[in-house]
């Protein structure tokens, strides 16, 4: 299964509420993509009440690459999703924790909303690549630094590319 291609997508009209599938996690973790076991696109999904255990990252998800090899197998896409209420208390990215050195990440059509987390409030990128493109990021707040996204390179520099990217209310303790 492992070795699989897998994708997690709404094959409904995403204009159609009655259609939206929504993932409600219950205060808990949704997935946690590790040891290289990553689908290559979610699209068309609504991920609600989304919480990393305490000191933890990434509310609904991480993304973190396979530990020998140190690479995902393909360019990992999010697109037309909304994150709603994440939370990584004391931890990193609200909603989405990304630690891709060697794998490109893509979003596209995001709305990250009211996610709280140490640092990222929504959003954690360590030394990946990343474009976000027509993305919405609302009342996230980070307890440390970047209210809505917060980008390091512990390994190597992150390249983010922003494209049509819209920020309200976002809060910060100290920066961002």
């Amino acid at each position: 299964f492992l070795a699989r291609s897998m994708s997690l997508e709404s094959r409904g009209d995403s204009s159609n509420s009655a259609d939206t599938v929504t993932i409600d996690c219950q205060h808990k973790r949704c997935f946690d993509f590790q040891k290289g076991f990553l689908p290559k696109v979610i699209k068309g999904i609504v991920f609600q009440h989304g919480a990393a255990p305490d000191g933890e990252n990434g509310g609904f998800f991480g993304v973190t690459p396979d530990s020998k090899s140190g690479k995902l197998e393909q360019v990992f896409r999010i697109t037309q999703c909304t994150f709603i209420g994440g939370s990584a208390k004391n931890g990193k990215g609200g909603a989405v924790f990304i630690y891709s050195p060697k794998t490109p990440i893509v979003l596209t059509d995001i709305r990250f909303k009211g996610s709280t987390a140490g640092f990222g409030g929504a959003l954690y990128v360590d030394s990946t690549d990343v474009n976000v493109t027509n993305s919405v990021f609302e009342l996230n707040q980070a307890t440390v630094d970047g209210g809505a996204v917060a980008f390091a390179g512990t390994e190597k520099s992150s390249i983010v590319y922003l494209v049509k990217v819209k920020v309200e209310g976002a809060t910060a303790g100290n920066n961002g």
